[in-house]
């Protein structure tokens, strides 16, 4: 863990340790890395994704920079961020969102309210979470499944590594978790031809949706894909900030938002309007992140139809206290900000 100050941010490197080994598309960690900053009692998070061009050493190198202009806690930090965004920090979107995250917090802990009241939320609507089963063999996933069984109601299942077995992959789990919604993630792991084949085999087991199923930018066969699907196509990869909504609604029938993605809560916001006006679902995801990012990701969650905010319980060292999770329910409390503290003990 490193540590740096630039006055206004404490600025440092984290080194998140996950519970088992997580495998995404192609690749498997049990390792991963967040820059945390703080000023005042108030806490964000970038993690950051080599996919969309960011390194913990460029996150950590832009905003270490100056910061002309930071609001005080009680202005409304909306102005400063779009100023921001129009910058060096959109060019770095897990940094925007790591700072926006912060401001947002610092806003309301100094009006006294949560973050969820004050955007007008109403934290009754917060749907359960997924909770996800990483890409292993088949009998490592069917034992996360069976220790999972009272982590939450639906199970996000990673798939696309080896697409000629995950039909195969998928009833075995269907057999294990009968009760179970299901949803995939093919993390632009098929090509259009596996697709046709693989979404009418995932709709006869009930899964509830696919999740990326084609690489990123493949317009055209994402738009043939969401004619013949029967079942509803979600984007993630593809989908970053408002302005892409309108080419994304030909393509698929909803998107996955993800702080770190957009640069934080007030963008994240601005799709949520984009996406409801061209009638498109909506999902809010995560990276593996400590209860710093997905606290904040979930006091705008009831905006959603759906939830996979499940990065700190893949975690074994997460180092605060926020939204928690009882059987994939996230607790919006009525403490002002985000109600993110570090643990007891815990210093960094």
């Amino acid at each position: 863990m490193s540590r740096t100050d630039t006055g206004r941010l404490r600025i440092i490197e984290f080194k998140k340790i996950l519970e088992h080994p997580f495998g995404v598309g192609q690749s498997t960690t049990a390792v991963s890395r967040s820059v945390l900053i703080e000023c005042e009692g108030s806490w964000g998070e970038a993690a950051p994704s080599q996919m969309y061009g960011e390194t913990i050493e460029s996150v950590m190198a832009v905003l270490s920079k100056p910061l002309p202009g930071f609001p005080d806690g009680d202005e409304d930090p909306g102005a400063y961020l779009d100023e921001a965004a129009a910058g060096e920090l959109g060019r770095n979107r897990s940094a925007l969102a790591a700072l926006d995250m912060l401001l947002y917090d610092r806003w309301a802990r100094a009006k006294g309210q949560p973050l969820w009241r004050l955007l007008g939320v109403e934290r009754e609507n917060l749907p359960v979470s997924s909770f996800t089963i990483g890409i292993d063999d088949i009998e490592t996933m069917l034992g996360r499944i069976q220790t999972a069984g009272t982590r939450s109601p639906v199970l996000k299942i990673k798939l696309g590594r080896h697409p000629d077995q995950d039909a195969e992959t998928m009833r075995a789990i269907r057999s294990a978790a009968p009760d179970k919604v299901l949803r995939v993630d093919a993390n632009q792991g098929w090509s259009l031809a596996q697709a046709e084949r693989l979404i009418p085999a995932m709709a006869e087991l009930g899964v509830e949706f696919v999740e990326q199923p084609l690489p990123r930018g493949a317009v055209d066969e994402m738009r043939r894909l969401k004619d013949i699907s029967p079942l509803p196509l979600y984007l993630d990869e593809d989908c970053h900030t408002a302005g892409q909504i309108p080419s994304l609604a030909s393509m698929a029938h909803g998107v996955n938002v993800k702080l770190v993605k957009s640069g934080g809560i007030r963008e994240a916001v601005r799709i949520v309007e984009a996406a409801r006006s061209h009638g498109l679902g909506l999902m809010i995801g995560c990276m593996v992140e400590t209860s710093a990012g997905i606290t904040a990701a979930a006091h705008i969650g009831p905006l959603f139809d759906h939830i996979d905010l499940d990065g700190h319980v893949l975690i074994a060292n997460d180092p605060f206290e926020g939204c928690g999770w009882e059987g994939g329910k996230l607790m919006l409390g009525d403490s002002p900000g985000l109600g993110v503290t570090l643990r007891p003990g815990v210093s960094l």
